[in-house]
């Protein structure tokens, strides 16, 4: 820039602060739940520190409130009699232990302290440090002077209050100006008897000396007589019981004002109930000596005056706030403790003013406008004006402050009324705040069911936003304060916490208009950043022009204007010409600024002329560029980083596309001013230049009146079906260029599926005819356009777009008068009364008859009210022909019932509103149609109520109420009203009972409850209505124990008062859960409710609050957790000794400090409970828990387990010990003995002699486990050491991802959504098997890769289904079709698992384009796979796939996981296949079975012990130029095994499909003597055993080491029988044997007396050999890097667990699973197990068998059950479960990083989709894609089109006519050749 400078730290700062993610404009930043209860709040420490007061205890937290530090300071022993700790005197009275209840709280910061003032010591208070609460700086209770001593009331309720501000009185000192509530002897709070010496020296209001130069002086105060005091005198006190609320200091004008309530009495004993006081702080106030205030002449200056809010004097203030820019103090009122409040403002100005003219009043006119405030018994005797001298007047000062004439506190006897802000639709506000932003007053208002709502308003009132409310769960405290910071946070007090709420979310706002338009001050508009942020958001706000407000308005929005504002795609892209308007920093300065369009850039040039500036950012188009609405971007360059300040948009457009939009008609938006185009008449085109078109007869832009148009209809519209259709246009300028009538270019375009002649008729009309047109619906409209014969693609401008409705009268019409209804709308239908159907006129050759009588099957309802006003419905059949036959034709029992024309349907329904009945009476309800009438019966009645139950509720709502009379379901409509303006909302009712349940009420009052049927006034009828009662909510007072364990079920006391006509109560811990009550309380009595406590969901902290839910009252309360109680029996429970069959248990518990009775623990054994149960408690916190328990006759150990159970919890501790047996034992034990030992004599010998052969069987069984263990630490320590060589150097020739034989995008995106189609592609027969002599071909053909392809039907029918096709194309981006379509296919009861998996995988293929559009689609459908999942078991959702969705999933997440997979997890998967293949070819593989030494699966494990020598051999490959290699085989390696080894090594790096086949290959010996041998596997010299013949091996030819092979290709010759004696390289399995014959056909003798089983320890040295490269793969699954966070996974995690909470779901096993489901289940165990979709390689069935070990290693670790193992668990499960917890530990922290992630925005989420869409876009063949959807269209068209029907936004979205237009389109009679594509 040109003069500025603006780094690029700050710029970047901006741009990140105006990102922060926001999606409410109140949001709960923070808060923090507070064990004891709140009182007071103050803000302003260090660092934005906040501090809490509550009962006993002061918080200091965080500006996030984090905790910092907890100060307890009571409760203590102490009286209200008692003098503070500094007094030596004795206390005479008892001291009790007392709660400590803050008073005050203040925040000093210029000298780092806090004032804490609590109600003991007689108010005293400490002075603590800012930065450390817990440290003292000062002690008002240990200083001898009583003045400084006591500061705040002494009583603990809350109407005993105190107030105070920090004021600056002289020279800088500061000062306190505290008010007190008196709390002595006469006053309200009064309780003891006695001498109270506090209250008599103490004064209400008082300046208090606040300088720490001066410590011994602080919160010292002067006598009233020196001006720095107020007292009332002990006789006024009684009437002066005053509470303060708040007090607002204004320094500009050295005003302090307070607020507060008398609550003394009723108003006429006293002047108001509320009052606004006022005094002046200007007189000499301290003395610099010794600190002491001396001056400020506080009574002289106090005035104070009463306050009313909607002309109310019984009023109290609940809360009051001042706003200090507009002087205005805002208060909320309330009537009565349970009244409803109102809020209101007051001008501190007028107030001024009013003081001011008061005083000056009685000063010189005598005007006794005010009166002395009666405080001392001189009061009386002084009389306020009469000392004033005539004529004299007083100044400014002393009229506002008062002068030596009047030097009394005064009181002004006009009350000032206040400004309604809101009436009583605004709840029970108990808290207000208020702030100024740029001249907009913001509202802060909070409520007693915990509602925190804004508002903004203008000065006059005038609401420019909308409410907004944000909840908080339990009542608002009066005081809310702002951060002195940053006035758009406010921290919040309620009852159970403190939350800190950001009232401004601007970042929600996308553009300049929607950010000062909102109506939210705090939103500007950040030019430079191009964002609405926070003013302090915008730190180039400092720049001229850079920050618009709502000051300036949104006219004053930065706009960028460009000329041309469209472009042509045919022409060079000219120069823009830039114009800038609105609020803009300097643009000329900014020397730095481009333009970008379409990702290319241009330097804006600055001009003087028609514009301000110039670019051109494109100079030549792509060629193939689309017509598109595009963006200009202009930026500007800041520190080498270009910020986009200004857009607009810019229309690209190519007129050839107007020539055959149908949309519009063609030639007249050809000519649209916007476009530079032409229309070249003789071709119907549209041209960009006049030399484009062939003929000279062109029209240019403005001449769109000249355009060839049908205007309308010569003839008439309607035509019946089957029949020949002609139809007359009337037409303009269609003739302009001449042509012979034999060759008339046109012909007729009817509807999408048929074409007719064109005839001219003369210069203005043409004739459409076309025969048998027919329809199968009711009637419908087609459009009726003229096209070009030669291309029917091309339309004539047809604006009115003119229709014909084509009908068919068989139809549709069931009876006569619906039938002939149809001929006024011009439907020639008559009823054909011989074959009683409906026909087309001419082809009824029956003579008209008249229609039978009218006849009614339903009524509803049956009886009405005598008021009238019921709506009946009647119907049936032949109910009139339209509606002037029935018009004042239907009464009842002679009362006209008068029809309402709207909902009248020709024949079959009637609806009419009945009219006033004067009696009661059954009567008929009559019909009369053309003479011919129909009766049924209906009643009128008069409803009645005769009781109502029960009568009262409270004033929360919520209360169930029955409503007993007599025909209570008569009518139509019932609405139960209160009052004017509320109901009770029904939730059923029948003849007898009306059930409703109460809504909330802001008032506890009597209210009218009505009855109104049918919209009668319920309230002026006798009998129908009662009166019922709202009485006040009902109020917890705390919970008894306020602590219980995890899972519930603790019974939880509540007290309080006001629960008897509470009827349904219940407690949740989780406030989404909140209306749903489950296990309900259990009310005792009005001050009692028993509870079980909620179970806590694993997520939430121990420490947490419960919601108490008493019917339509909700209160949050302060609760505890802590983990679930352990029980442990005790291994030394005996049986009692006492008791002859009782046994004593012993059990060990530990419950912490829950301190559970012994009634909460049941504990049983079998089904006998334990008795006489004792606790002790014993050290480290545990309880040692006896009890005896009878022991049934026939006790044994397993038969009586032993069961806990406390609360919801229950354990199982395992059966019952037995040390010591009871007496009626012993017989049974003496004979059990004897037993024992007569067996031991008899088999002690036999015994003797199998232990001696068990030890020796045992020595040898010893000794080969040892040599085995031995044998397998030596195979894996060699097998560890050759397999890190071989790897190292494979790693180091793979250099990066080169030699990693990846497979293409395309291929993999087809191998994972159509593996089943892959499969049947690759399938070879067995003849093309022996034939293959190349390569391995592993690229699919297929028409979806195939961009080419074409349907393929005849030439004919081409256009006509391209053009359906297209349509169909169309729909499927169209959100509501496809969702409907898909939900209505899954709901077909033979659309199969394959169907929708195919479906799904077709429509993923045709979005491959549009990912954005396939994640909306996405979502919507599994927001209802959650919806229903969670309705039934959630845990299963998405756990297989059998739906379209979760295939769909399948497919998205491997879309995005692509470039994951290939640049993260590629490298590290790839060594792991190549590490197993390697290692399973390492040793002996059975070529027959494929079974070998070294595996991971059980079942692919060679059980024998195969003897295997290695060695060395050189092998040549002959005619591939490459030198020979030094390969390891194994002695007993098949041939082909051979080859195969010789291939791997040669073709190391190069992909499978570019290998040749070992099938196709030779491998020949090179003796030493030079001769040649061609190895084979079998050939004549091979050996048989047991009838099978053996392969032949490197052994069986007596291949030594060293020796030389060689490579080289088949003679084509063997295939044409050359060598007929050659065996083929196929192997008959079943008559061949590689390694060891099958066990049941060995010899005997040669059968292994070796357990099989002892091989298994071969898959641990398999496993320990592997185990590198596993732990690799699953940490490169699950871990990530930071610079490219997984957004897929974000994205998805994200939306799992948004959509779990809404749906209540809190467990978080069940989100885990979900998680789990979706991508490691779904994405990376499908991968796991199919590596072929990735690589180019071929998975073999061992291999395959090795990956699912590992995939369900990968499983285990997913899941968030323990593993419980044993001797009899697979294999597959055992091999990793040492690993396993390592695994979970890894999955795990995945989830928690993810979840840390910053949550992504929409716009991210699309950017992303549309960055692949971009590059993948054209992968498939969209127009496959779509015809294989359409097959299933054609499947299920009725059930389709049925379901459009039904949706009422498709019908509004046209949805089924355009489906059925497809349909005709495709499969129309004219294409029956084409439906096929």
């Amino acid at each position: 820039m040109a003069g500025k400078k603006m780094s690029l730290q700050v710029l970047l700062i901006s741009i990140i602060l105006s990102w922060t993610p926001s999606s409410i404009s109140l949001y709960l930043s923070a808060s923090r739940v507070l064990e004891t209860p709140s009182r007071l709040l103050s803000v302003g420490g260090p660092n934005g520190s906040v501090y809490v007061g509550c009962v006993n205890q002061v918080y200091q937290l965080s500006a996030m409130l984090d905790l910092q530090e907890v100060l307890d300071i009571g409760p203590k022993n102490d009286s209200m009699l008692c003098h503070a700790p500094s007094f030596t005197e004795i206390c005479t009275t008892s001291l009790s232990l007392m709660d400590n209840v803050v008073k005050l709280l203040m925040v000093e910061p210029s000298q780092g302290v806090l004032l804490v003032c609590g109600s003991l010591h007689q108010g005293s208070c400490t002075f603590r440090s800012l930065h450390n609460i817990s440290k003292i700086m000062s002690l008002s209770s240990y200083k001898p002077n009583t003045k400084s001593a006591y500061v705040a009331a002494n009583d603990a309720r809350p109407n005993a209050s105190t107030v105070a501000a920090r004021v600056n009185v002289v020279d800088g000192y500061p000062a306190l100006i505290v008010a007190s509530t008196f709390t002595g002897r006469g006053s309200g709070f009064w309780n003891p008897q006695g001498q109270d010496l506090r209250y008599e020296n103490n004064p209400e209001l008082s300046l208090r000396a606040l300088n720490f130069d001066q410590p011994e002086q602080l919160l010292n105060y002067g006598e009233a007589e020196e001006g720095c005091a107020m007292r009332i005198s002990t006789d006024r006190k009684e009437s002066h019981q005053l509470e303060f609320l708040a007090i607002f200091v204004d320094d500009e004008r050295r005003f302090t004002y307070l607020v507060f309530n008398n609550r003394s009495g009723e108003p006429n004993e006293n002047e108001m109930r509320t009052a606004l006081a006022r005094v002046c702080l200007r007189g000499q106030c301290a003395d610099t000596k010794g600190g002491i205030l001396k001056g400020s002449n506080l009574g002289q200056s106090y005035a104070q005056l009463g306050l009313s809010c909607k002309n109310s004097n019984n009023s109290y203030i609940l809360s009051a706030s001042f706003s200090a820019s507009e002087r205005q103090l805002y208060a909320v009122f309330q009537s009565s403790p349970d009244g409803a409040s109102a809020l209101c403002w007051f001008s501190l100005s007028e107030v001024d003013e009013r003081i001011s003219a008061a005083r000056q009043g009685c000063f010189q006119k005598k005007q006794k406008d005010l009166r002395l405030l009666q405080i001392s018994p001189s009061d009386k005797q002084q009389e306020l004006c009469a000392g004033s001298p005539s004529g004299s007047k007083l100044s400014k000062e002393q009229a506002q402050c008062g002068a030596q004439h009047l030097q009394s506190p005064v009181v002004l006897l006009k009350v000032l009324f206040g400004v309604l802000v809101e009436g009583d639709d605004i709840g029970d506000v108990t808290a207000v705040a208020t702030t100024s932003v740029y001249n907009r007053t913001v509202l802060l208002m909070g409520t007693e069911d915990g509602k925190l709502i804004k508002r903004v308003e203008e000065k006059d009132g005038k609401d420019l936003s909308e409410r907004l409310e944000l909840d908080l769960g339990s009542s608002v405290l009066p005081r809310m304060v702002f951060d002195p910071e940053d006035d758009s946070i406010i921290f919040v007090l309620t009852t159970e916490q403190v939350s800190r709420v950001s009232i401004a979310s601007c970042d929600q706002h996308t553009s300049c208009s929607a950010c000062l338009s909102s109506g939210d001050p705090y939103c500007t508009w950040c030019t430079l950043s191009h964002r609405c942020v926070l003013e302090r958001e915008c730190l180039s706000g400092k720049e001229q022009g850079a920050l618009v407000t709502v000051m300036d308005g949104a006219d004053q929005c930065p706009v960028l204007h460009v000329n041309p504002t469209s472009l042509n795609l045919d022409n060079l892209v000219q120069s823009l010409e830039l114009t800038f308007s609105g609020k803009l920093p300097h643009m000329k300065e900014l020397l730095h600024m481009q333009c970008r369009m379409m990702g290319k850039t241009a330097q804006v040039d600055f001009r003087s002329g028609h514009g301000n500036a110039s670019c051109s950012p494109v100079s030549t188009w792509p060629t193939k560029q689309k017509p598109s609405l595009e963006q200009l971007f202009v930026q500007v360059e800041i520190d080498g980083i270009f910020v986009t300040v200004l857009t607009a948009n810019i229309t690209l457009y190519r007129c050839s596309v107007f020539t055959t939009k149908m949309s519009e008609p063609p030639c007249t938006t050809c000519l649209d001013n916007r476009w530079d185009c032409h229309w070249c008449v003789q071709t119907h085109d549209c041209v960009p230049s006049t030399s484009a078109c062939a003929s000279a007869h062109t029209l240019s832009k403005n001449e769109h009146a000249h355009c060839p148009r049908v205007v309308g209809l010569a003839s008439g519209n309607t035509t019946p079906s089957g029949q020949d259709l002609v139809i007359d246009l009337h037409v303009e300028n269609l003739f302009q260029t001449k042509v012979p009538s034999r060759t008339f270019p046109f012909s007729c375009k009817i509807g999408e599926a048929y074409t007719g002649e064109a005839l001219k008729l003369n210069e203005t009309a043409v004739r459409c005819s076309a025969s048998n047109i027919r329809t199968h619906l009711m009637s419908e409209h087609l459009s009726l356009d003229l096209v070009l014969r030669d291309n029917n693609a091309k339309f004539v401008d047809n604006a009115d777009h003119v229709s014909v409705m084509l009908y068919n009268c068989e139809v549709g019409s069931l009876d006569c008068s619906h039938c002939e209804s149809r001929q006024r709308m011009g439907q020639n239908c008559t009823w054909c009364a011989p074959e009683g159907v409906c026909k087309w006129k001419q082809n009824c050759t029956a003579s008209p008859a008249p229609c039978p009588s009218p006849t009614i099957t339903k009524i509803s309802p049956q009886l009405g009210p005598v008021e009238g006003g019921t709506l009946v419905t009647v119907e049936g059949f032949n109910l009139g022909k339209e509606f002037s036959e029935v018009e004042n034709l239907v009464t009842i029992g002679g009362v006209p019932c008068v029809l309402r024309e709207s909902d009248y349907k020709p024949s079959h329904r009637i609806v009419c509103v009945t009219g006033k009945s004067e009696n009661v009476m059954s009567t008929k309800l009559k019909v009369v149609i053309e003479g011919k009438h129909v009766v049924t019966p209906f009643d009128y009645v008069n409803p009645k109520v005769t009781a109502l139950d029960p009568k009262e509720g409270i004033k929360a709502g919520g209360t169930e109420i029955t409503i007993a009379g007599e025909h209570l379901d008569a009518g139509s409509t019932l609405n139960v009203r209160i009052d004017q303006d509320n109901s009770c909302e029904v939730t059923s009712r029948n003849s007898m009972t009306v059930l409703c349940k109460m809504p909330k009420s802001y008032s506890a009052c009597e209210v009218k409850l009505c009855l109104e049927f049918d919209g009668n006034n319920g309230c002026g009828i006798p009998n129908r209505s009662r009166t019922f009662t709202y009485t006040k909510n009902p109020i917890t007072e705390k919970l008894e124990p306020a602590a219980a364990f995890r899972s519930g079920g603790r019974n939880i006391t509540i007290h309080g008062e006001g629960f008897t006509l509470v009827q349904r109560a219940c407690m949740r811990s989780d406030r989404s859960q909140m209306y749903n009550c489950g296990k309900e309380c259990q009310i005792k009595s009005d001050t009692t409710v028993f509870c079980p406590s909620p179970a806590l969901s694993p997520e939430a902290p121990l420490t947490s609050k419960v919601l108490l839910i008493l019917d339509g009252h909700v209160t949050a309360k302060s609760f505890r957790y802590s983990r679930d109680p352990v029980f442990e029996m005790h291994s030394k429970s005996l049986f009692h000794k006492g008791r002859k069959d009782a046994v004593q248990l012993s059990i060990e518990a530990c419950y912490g400090d829950l301190n559970l009775g012994l009634k909460e623990i049941s504990i049983h054994v079998g089904q006998i409970p334990c008795e006489g149960s004792e606790v002790k408690k014993e050290g480290n916190g545990k309880h040692r828990i006896t009890c005896f328990v009878n022991v049934p006759a026939n006790f044994n150990e397993s038969s009586l387990p032993v069961w806990v159970r406390v609360g919801n919890l229950e354990m199982h501790l395992g059966a019952i010990p037995s040390d010591e047996l009871p007496a009626f034992a012993i017989p049974l034990i003496v004979l059990a003995v004897l037993v024992v030992l007569l067996g031991a004599l008899v088999f002690g010998v036999l015994f003797y002699i199998k232990n001696k052969r068990a030890k020796h069987h045992v020595q040898k069984v010893l000794m080969q486990m040892k040599d085995i263990e031995s044998q397998m630490r030596d195979e894996i320590r060699k097998g560890v050491a050759e397999l890190q060589t071989d790897m190292t150097d494979l790693t180091s020739e793979l250099k990066g991802t080169q030699g990693i034989r990846f497979l293409s995008y395309e291929q993999f995106t087809f191998r994972t959504l159509f593996p089943e189609k892959v499969e049947q592609l690759q399938t070879l027969s067995p003849h093309h098997k022996r034939r293959r002599t190349h390569t391995k071909n592993t690229t699919i053909d297929d028409p979806l890769l195939n961009k080419n392809w074409q349907p393929r039907f005849p030439d004919a029918c081409g256009p006509g289904i391209e053009d359906g096709l297209a349509q169909f194309m169309n729909l499927l981006n169209n959100k509501h079709f496809l969702v409907t379509f898909i939900h209505t296919l899954e709901q077909q009861k033979d659309f199969s698992v394959k169907d929708r998996c195919y479906l799904a995988s077709w429509l993923t293929a045709n979005m491959q384009g549009k990912l954005e559009y396939l994640t909306s689609i996405l979502k919507d459908l599994l927001v209802d796979l959650v919806e229903s999942s969670t309705n039934k078991h959630p845990k299963l959702m998405l756990r297989r796939t059998e739906s379209v969705v979760e295939k769909m999933l399948t497919n998205w997440m491997s879309l995005c996981m692509y470039a994951f997979l290939r640049d993260s997890v590629g490298e590290t998967f790839f060594l792991l296949l190549r590490a197993i293949k390697q290692e399973i070819s390492k040793g002996p593989v059975d070529a027959v079975t494929g079974k070998a030494k070294y595996t991971l699966s059980e079942d692919w494990l060679l059980r024998e012990n195969v003897e295997a020598m290695a060695m060395n051999v050189n092998v040549s490959f002959q005619g591939s130029g490459m030198d020979s290699q030094s390969i390891r085989i194994l002695e007993c390696d098949s041939i082909s095994q051979v080859k195969e080894k010789a291939l791997d090594t040669f073709y190391r790096n190069v992909h499978r499909s570019q290998c040749l086949s070992p099938s196709s290959l030779d491998i020949d010996w090179i003796m030493e003597n030079g001769k040649s041998k061609i190895l084979k596997d079998l050939d004549n010299t091979s050996k048989s055993e047991g009838g099978k013949k053996k392969i032949n091996t490197i052994q069986h030819y007596g291949i030594q080491e060293n020796a030389s092979l060689a490579l080289s290709r088949k003679d084509a010759k063997v295939d044409a029988g050359l060598y007929p004696n050659e065996y083929d390289d196929q192997i008959d399995v079943d008559n061949t044997f590689h390694m060891v014959p099958s066990a049941e056909e060995m010899p005997e003798k040669s059968k292994s007396k070796v357990l099989p089983e002892v091989y298994l320890t071969r898959l641990l040295s398999t496993k320990g050999t592997l185990h590198k490269f596993v732990h690799d793969l699953f940490h490169a699954i699950l871990t990530y890097p930071h610079e490219r966070p997984p957004l897929a996974v974000k994205y998805i995690f994200d939306f799992l667990e948004e959509q779990a909470k809404r749906r209540g779901v809190s467990d978080a096993e069940t989100i885990h699973i979900w998680k789990t489901n979706s991508l490691l289940l779904r994405f990376w165990v499908n991968i796991l197990k199919n590596p072929q979709f990735v690589f180019d390689i071929e998975k073999t069935p061992h291999m395959d068998a090795c990956l699912s070990v590992l995939a369900q290693a990968l499983i285990d670790a997913c899941s968030t059950s323990c593993l419980t193992l044993s001797k009899d668990s697979p294999t597959n499960k055992l091999l990793f479960a040492r690993e396993i917890p390592e695994f979970k530990k890894l999955v795990q922290d995945y989830y928690e990083e993810v979840q840390q992630l910053p949550p992504l925005s929409e716009q991210e989420v699309n950017s992303y989709m549309a960055e692949d869409s971009l590059r993948y876009g054209e992968v498939f063949n969209t127009k496959y894609a779509a015809s294989e959807i359409y097959k299933y269209l054609v499947r299920y068209r009725h059930q389709v089109l049925e379901a459009m029907e039904l949706n009422q936004t498709a019908r509004r979205m046209q949805l089924p006519n355009k489906l059925s237009a497809v349909l005709s389109q495709i499969e129309g009679p004219i294409y029956e050749n084409c439906s096929e594509v």
